[in-house]
């Protein structure tokens, strides 16, 4: 009801639930009445709290324009966070379009691919995606394109320009234009650490039952 009566006074403002309710029927049911994300107190910091909020601003489609004004504002978002970013679990985020290509990526996750932003935008997805998970992202794309509050999560293979993978887990927000629908996505990065390998920006080896 309180998202209801936000929305209905203030139709463009995006809101952001943070409820003591940790229940998914709540949280889904806030999310089809207008909300952009559901947290639940406790479970948040306010490195969390901020980007969710800098999220929710990006995602609100613009009265006048579309994606492409929203990806200035995520460029200009991450100039003011290096305290938020460096509390935050994440590696970093990127923007994709529909079609797979990057069009943003924060230097953090360039660097996880051993590579420099530069080298990343205007550049597929395929070129540092293991061939066999590029089905993942397609999958991934389609469910969020046909259902935005759809399960967001995909895990790959990156490919490091040093040679070898690494594996992340990548949440998948979708962008809306003008018209409302999905044309981009925003995708945040954390590292998939298992045992024996894993890393967060190809710069170190996380082991475990070693006795050397």
């Amino acid at each position: 009801d309180a998202v209801k009566a936000v929305l209905a006074a203030a139709p463009g403002v995006p809101v952001v639930v943070l409820s003591s309710h940790d229940d998914d029927v709540f949280a889904v049911e806030a999310l089809k009445e207008g909300a952009q994300d559901y947290l639940v107190k406790g479970t948040v910091g306010p490195a969390e709290l901020v980007r969710a909020i800098r999220f929710a601003m990006v995602r609100r489609p613009s009265e006048n324009g579309g994606v492409a004004e929203q990806l200035i504002h995520i460029a200009e978002a991450t100039n003011d966070g290096e305290e938020a970013a460096a509390t935050s679990s994440s590696v970093g985020f990127a923007v994709l379009d529909r079609t797979g290509a990057v069009r943003f990526a924060e230097v953090e996750v360039a660097e996880m691919m051993g590579r420099r932003p530069s080298e990343l935008v205007g550049h597929p997805l395929a070129d540092v995606t293991h061939a066999d998970d590029l089905q993942l992202w397609r999958d991934a794309f389609a469910r969020l394109a046909a259902d935005p509050i759809a399960n967001p999560r995909v895990s790959v293979r990156i490919l490091h320009s040093g040679g070898h993978e690494v594996r992340v887990r990548v949440m998948l927000t979708p962008l809306e234009g003008a018209a409302g629908t999905v044309e981009a996505f925003l995708a945040d990065y954390y590292p998939n650490l298992e045992e024996g390998t894993g890393s967060s920006g190809g710069t170190y080896v996380v082991m475990t039952g070693w006795s050397g």
